[in-house]
């Protein structure tokens, strides 16, 4: 890391800046011929060959070369309609976790979807992740009164002692704006906080408390966790989880909310 730190990266002096295009969602057919393409280089898994096989009938499939002037009139209205349909469907659904103890919502599988196609699209649209064995994402996102987090209240997550997440490589939680899914600037320059925190005060009895708050609180900064000033959602990382935060016999405690 010393020597990371000795490298400095600068761009040329007087290098032209431009903007970028905002990427465009497909909504026509051209997305056919770009997922065309994309299913003739990539491997099939096991147990797909019968979905290949209708992607084929649909004209864009890994065996055939899609081409919207060789499209039958079914073919085509089969597809309209699916860029019609699916986008409405993917939000209509939306991310459904299969745990959610005091307040933290994660789901199992998101690692490894495999064909289940429905999960990888909305793994697309939310954000890629690694296997549950390299690391794990639970995301809390009410408080102890069942209530949305947000920046006009103050909250603290205590870890009693022995009681911090169990991960073998490091823990860490990160607030994120729910609006716009980003990190809010704050004057301590201080996104998340977690086991390579430093400066953290532990409580007397060896445990530790963090205090979430869009302001900074009057005990000090050492164990303030910024946050949005509106509705936001906390993450939690593990990376290298033991088995008890795998299985489920780990849960985070609560968010508790702090009554003026």
């Amino acid at each position: 890391m010393s020597v990371a730190r000795s490298f400095r990266l600068s761009g040329p002096a007087g290098a032209p800046v431009s903007d970028a295009e905002p990427l465009q969602p497909f909504t026509s057919l051209a997305y056919f011929g770009l997922l065309n393409t994309a299913l003739k280089s990539l491997p099939r898994l096991p147990g797909e060959v019968g979905q290949m096989a209708v992607f084929d009938a649909g004209g864009f499939g890994p065996s055939v070369s899609f081409d919207t002037k060789a499209l039958s009139a079914s073919q085509r209205l089969g597809l309209e309609c699916a860029l019609a349909i699916g986008p409405k469907l993917l939000a209509q659904k939306g991310f459904k976790p299969d745990r959610f103890v005091n307040g933290w919502m994660s789901r199992s599988d998101v690692g490894d979807p495999g064909t289940n196609y429905m999960l990888r699209a909305e793994l697309v649209r939310g954000g890629y992740v690694n296997a549950p064995e390299e690391s794990i994402y639970p995301a809390g996102v009410i408080d102890n009164k069942n209530e949305p987090l947000t920046g006009k209240r103050t909250y603290t997550i205590r870890f009693a002692p022995g009681q911090e997440p169990p991960a073998n490589a490091f823990w860490s939680l990160t607030p994120y704006d729910s609006q716009t899914m980003q990190l809010t600037e704050n004057p301590i320059r201080r996104y998340q906080f977690g086991d390579r925190t430093k400066g953290a005060r532990r409580d007397k009895d060896g445990g530790l408390s963090i205090i979430l708050s869009a302001t900074k609180p009057k005990q000090g900064a050492s164990n303030w966790l910024p946050t949005p000033a509106g509705a936001y959602h906390v993450v939690a990382r593990l990376y290298l989880p033991r088995k008890e935060a795998l299985d489920g016999s780990y849960a985070l405690p609560p968010i508790v909310r702090q009554e003026p």
